[in-house]
């Protein structure tokens, strides 16, 4: 990882390579992304010079204008300097100034003379400034993005080759939000699906590819991924499998500025319907099945949903699974039959008192751990990925594509923390299996 990409990145466990750095801004980039002492690694020497070198002529300049207009600041705030003398810019306010005080304030002892050499004089080409303004009531996403120059780089060959591991990125990331094709609710899936794609890739994409054509090409997309730059390879996967979503269902997602319905969408990807109060139930004893409506909604699987406001998933789960009503044909317990499924997703309807478990125990298919929550609030989504090992990442598309390291789940960053993000509510919550067989005393290690 280069000094560039690491940027924005917070590392737990920095090794870093020195000698390779070209000066000292670099030094600190690598340096500053590990979070202690302890977990810094510099794996050969480098030279002194790229820490103990002088400042150079540029840099020099900027401190010293950074005092000059420190002066004039205070100068100003005293009411010792004229107000005409603040210009659009640095380099006008310091040569007003200095013109100032060769005439009308050439008798005030607090105001200082500034030296009029330079390490390198201000630009002689007009600088034209454009101002624009954003109403106040607007939301975000409908402001107009500035355009930026693309940066020339130096033509390298690549030979492509299929993404092996996402070990070299520091932390999770995600694509960047699209502000002419909204895109907010594909981020926050994309999101969460590679992150539990790169825990195993094996596995999940056999199991993944088999949910959606949708699904099949977003796993696709991941395991021919170029190892670039993440940000850039993994807002081309969202795009992709968005197009055949819209291929597959028509009209069902708009193009340009406007939302996206969460629950179509997870129905589409996931391969799984909503049902629903729709149930199947079955007697223990008899064997007897039917078709029949509950209360609320009571389905355990790829999508359902939390309805009636439990306590925690936990609690949902196990009113799920508890036995509903005595058979009408031989008395025996009946209950309701679930289809089995590796990853379960509830929608939360933006409960504010929902307890998030770390780990739930699902019947006889094992024990499942928290592996992302997706958020909902002011038109935009957002959401959080729990790696294995409970660190909590947050991401943002508008941020762009990188995530923010929020703690251990259930140490640092306490349970409590998931029923809120950034002032919006959990929209769905993603549980995936990680002992199938054997429910294990100490949950904090898994199978998967």
């Amino acid at each position: 990882m280069t000094d560039y990409s690491s940027q924005g990145k917070t590392r737990e466990f920095n090794v870093v390579d020195l000698k390779e750095c070209r000066n000292f801004q670099a030094v600190y980039t690598c340096l500053s992304r590990g979070t202690s002492l302890a977990g810094t690694l510099i794996i050969r020497d480098f030279e002194d010079n790229l820490l103990r070198g002088e400042l150079d002529g540029a840099l020099r300049q900027e401190y010293r204008e950074l005092e000059y207009l420190t002066v004039i600041t205070d100068l100003l705030y005293n009411g010792l300097l004229p107000p005409h003398i603040i210009m659009s810019t640095r380099w006008d306010t310091i040569h007003a100034y200095r013109d100032w005080k060769r005439g009308a304030g050439m008798n005030m002892d607090a105001a200082p003379a500034f030296p009029e050499d330079n390490d390198y004089d201000p630009p002689k080409e007009k600088i034209v400034y454009e101002v624009s303004t954003i109403h106040a009531a607007m939301k975000r996403k409908q402001t107009e993005e500035k355009p930026t120059l693309s940066v020339k780089r130096r033509k390298t060959v690549h030979n492509p080759q299929p993404i092996l591991a996402n070990s070299t990125w520091a932390a999770p990331t995600g694509p960047v939000w699209d502000g002419h094709d909204w895109s907010c609710a594909y981020d926050a899936w994309t999101f969460l699906i590679h992150w539990l794609w790169v825990s195993d890739r094996v596995k999940w994409s056999r199991v993944l590819k088999t949910y959606s054509d949708s699904m099949r090409t977003m796993i696709t997309e991941l395991e021919y991924m170029k190892q670039r730059d993440p940000e850039e390879e993994l807002t081309k996967v969202r795009d992709t499998w968005r197009t055949t979503l819209r291929e597959a269902y028509p009209g069902v997602y708009p193009t340009g500025r406007e939302g996206t319905d969460i629950i179509a969408l997870s129905e589409h990807l996931l391969g799984h319907p909503f049902k629903g109060t729709q149930v199947t139930t079955s007697c223990f004893g008899c064997r007897r099945r039917s078709n029949e409506n509950t209360l609320f909604p009571m389905n355990v699987g790829r999508l359902c949903s939390i309805a009636n406001a439990p306590l925690s998933v936990q609690a949902f789960v196990d009113a799920c699974g508890a036995a509903l009503r005595p058979c009408n044909a031989c008395g025996e317990e009946t209950r309701i039959r679930h289809v089995y499924s590796e990853l379960l997703t509830f929608q939360c309807n933006g409960n504010p008192e929902m307890v998030f478990n770390d780990r739930i125990k699902v019947q006889s298919w094992g024990t499942y751990r928290l592996a992302g929550v997706i958020y909902y609030g002011d038109n935009h989504f957002t959401s959080r990925v729990i790696t294995r090992d409970n660190k909590v990442y947050f991401h943002d598309g508008m941020d762009g594509g990188h995530s923010t390291y929020e703690g251990i789940l259930g140490q640092s960053f306490p349970n409590d923390n998931l029923v809120v993000c950034d002032g919006r509510a959990p929209s769905l919550a993603m549980y995936v299996l990680a002992d199938r067989m054997v429910t294990r005393q100490n949950s904090d290690t898994e199978s998967d």
